[in-house]
């Protein structure tokens, strides 16, 4: 579970968000909606746990949000931002392999090959893997940044054999040696920065959290995280510097993974809103991930998302199963239109015709 109790935060006198509480569950899609300034991108913020509230406290998992460690919580958690900025001249696969950075103990693993291929085949992005990053579309980038993500979570099976398919396809250049790069070093960081970071055979001082992937040239110099290391009790889940989840055949069932995403298909053409946000929602029934989006398209969350929360001027207008909450009474009240429902029929969902207020 991801929830959000009393939540309020005040800017410059201003009341940003007021006394919001919400909970989230592993398997299914929740969005947050709500008019332009309603507080949607804050509370995200809030609860991935890179913006502290000024009253109120987030729980993951059923621990508290500040007990876990940068690494730890990136290892269960993953941020797709509106915007991610990417400082070098990455390739798309270089990109995704960012992903895996909280999941090193040394060098890059088969299994970190494996989780990049699949997440690239997720979305459709196989096909441009050696493709410059920055020589992309906005959507195409946006869907680079998905498979970065999904590729930061991707451990949970992590007693799974590997497939063949995928054991024969990545055999990289320096796979048979011994003392391969590590993956900071092969994906270009210590060539690009030369001095500043050179390639070494231990681990990175500290491992850089990959809800973002902008890394500049101070933070590889430093080895400083884009977010602070908190010490964690010995039994918090994420406490441990190895493998997230136990390795034992009796072990309990991994903690549930969380994919945090702002505005994902602001930047993709419909064909692309519709499969991104069917393919999250996929992965949350099927590999119990909890998926928490900001939309704006009142449609497609009312396609897609199992239950919404809606903001309206930082106050908490509706929260609840999606096609419970999203009524025309209350659609019209927070966004000032006049909404109507046209009903679902054996072939089609219940779709929210807007016109303007009169």
């Amino acid at each position: 579970m991801l929830a959000a109790a009393n939540i309020t935060l005040r800017r410059s006198g201003k009341t940003i968000l007021n006394d919001i509480s919400v909970a989230f569950a592993p398997g299914e899609l929740g969005a947050i909606l709500g008019p332009n300034g309603a507080g949607k991108s804050t509370l995200l913020k809030i609860i991935s746990g890179s913006l502290h509230p000024d009253v109120g406290t987030v729980s993951l998992n059923g621990h508290p949000l500040h007990t876990y460690s940068a690494a730890g919580l990136s290892r269960i958690r993953a941020v797709l931002s509106q915007e991610a900025a990417v400082s070098f001249d990455f390739s798309v696969e270089e990109v995704v392999l960012l992903g895996r950075i909280p999941h090193l103990t040394g060098w890059e693993s088969e299994r970190d090959w494996e989780a990049c291929e699949k997440a690239l085949a997720d979305t459709g992005m196989t096909h441009f893997r050696h493709r410059r990053f920055h020589t992309l579309s906005g959507g195409e980038k946006q869907r680079v940044h998905l498979a970065r993500v999904l590729a930061q979570l991707a451990d949970a099976d992590a007693d799974a054999p590997l497939s063949p398919q995928h054991q024969h396809h990545h055999q990289h250049p320096n796979h048979h040696r011994s003392a391969a790069p590590q993956v900071l070093g092969r994906i270009g960081l210590a060539g690009k920065l030369g001095r500043l970071w050179p390639v070494r055979r231990t681990r990175p001082p500290c491992p850089i959290p990959s809800s973002t992937c902008g890394v500049n040239a101070e933070q590889a110099k430093t080895g400083t995280p884009t977010a602070a290391t908190i010490p964690l009790p010995p039994d918090s889940p994420a406490s441990s510097d190895s493998a997230p989840y136990p390795s034992t055949p009796n072990s309990p069932a991994p903690p549930a993974r969380w994919l945090l995403l702002d505005e994902p298909t602001s930047a993709l053409d419909l064909r692309h809103q519709h499969t991104m946000l069917s393919m999250v929602r996929d992965f949350a029934r099927q590999h119990h991930f909890g998926v928490v989006a900001v939309l704006h398209d009142l449609n497609l969350a009312m396609r897609y998302a199992d239950k919404v929360l809606l903001l309206d001027n930082g106050n908490t207008a509706g929260d609840g199963p999606t096609r419970d909450t999203l009524t025309c009474e209350r659609v019209s009240t927070v966004y000032g239109v006049n909404a109507r429902i046209l009903r679902e029929t054996p072939t089609t969902h219940p779709f929210i015709q807007i016109e303007p207020a009169s």
